[in-house]
């Protein structure tokens, strides 16, 4: 009877543990959209002019994507990275960077930087592969394109928690 009780206390704890350990992780990935939101904010002040045609590494914005991509892990990746609330940590103990990637092959102008674009016609539906280009079609274009950014988000937490999340945002050109 004594072993059945000390095996059950022990189950316990042992689950106590790992729910705790979900809490935590899950409150990091939380802590992950204070980073994303950051970085639409930073993207949305930047937006006009030719601002995000070239690196900005003390902003955490890269013209183009890395090639390859580097271990999100590695903690010497975030080290001159922006860090959401000056790098204190939030009232749940967790520390949010990220960086910015534009995904584009060259720096410069979105044109000729080979970048993941959306283009629009004039009545606002996207483009489809030959739309534009089919002979005798009209070119149509009304808007201009729309690029794509990666945001990354890196949150430490309680515990040796660490989270990344990478999101996808568009933003007009």
């Amino acid at each position: 009877m004594s072993l059945a009780g000390i095996a059950l206390l022990r189950s316990v704890d042992t689950t106590v543990m790992v729910s705790g350990n979900i809490a935590l992780k899950q409150a990091t990935i939380s802590g992950a959209d204070r980073g994303t939101q950051a970085a639409v904010e930073w993207l949305e002040a930047n937006s006009k002019g030719a601002a995000l045609q070239a690196t900005d590494s003390a902003a955490g914005y890269f013209a183009t994507l890395p090639l390859p991509d580097p271990s999100w892990f590695d903690a010497t990746v975030w080290a001159d990275a922006p860090k959401v609330n000056g790098g204190a940590a939030d009232v749940a103990g967790n520390k949010t960077s990220y960086v910015i990637h534009r995904q584009c092959k060259l720096a410069g102008s979105y044109e000729v930087g080979g970048c993941s674009a959306l283009q629009y016609l004039a009545g606002g539906a996207a483009l489809t592969e030959g739309d534009s280009f089919r002979a005798g079609a009209s070119a149509g274009f009304a808007k201009p394109k729309n690029v794509y950014y990666r945001i990354t988000s890196r949150v430490e937490g309680p515990r040796n928690t660490v989270s990344i999340v990478q999101t996808t945002v568009e933003i007009r050109a």
